[in-house]
């Protein structure tokens, strides 16, 4: 609960970097105390943090390792319906492209596309195109 509030506080509240590393801290903290299927939201929250303080190594390995365990845990039922996978989908591609692995990133891309078109989520599908539209004549 409490990594929420900070997390939160990061989000709605504008960029603090004491918060981003309140999120942190209390991260490393439960991650002693908590079996990882438990721990996915925060995995997910924390990967965005390490984003957007560009830490996209530490990025990429919580957002992964986040959305493994929230598919361990909701096991047949469609992850998509769980805003914190949805968000998971977004700035994964994001977290491997700055971190140098642009095939993976592309490939994490694509796939998010195509699970937002499954699920008849336009929304994110355009927003996710937009970040994969060709660059021609562009410098």
């Amino acid at each position: 609960m409490e990594m929420s509030y900070h997390f939160l506080a990061v989000c709605a509240g504008g960029w603090n970097s004491y918060e981003a590393d309140q999120v942190r801290q209390v991260f490393q903290n439960i991650r002693q105390q908590f079996h990882r299927t438990a721990l996915a939201p925060q995995m997910i929250q924390c990967g965005v943090i390490h984003w957007a303080s560009s830490n996209y190594k530490e990025s990429r390995e919580c957002i992964a390792a986040g959305l493994n365990a929230l598919s361990e845990a909701i096991g047949e039922q469609n992850p998509y319906l769980n805003i914190i996978y949805q968000k998971a989908q977004f700035y994964l591609p994001w977290a491997l492209f700055f971190n140098g692995q642009w095939g993976e990133a592309l490939t994490a891309l694509h796939a998010s596309i195509e699970v937002a078109d499954k699920n008849g989520d336009s929304f994110p599908a355009q927003i996710l195109r937009l970040d994969s539209l060709p660059r021609d004549g562009l410098s």
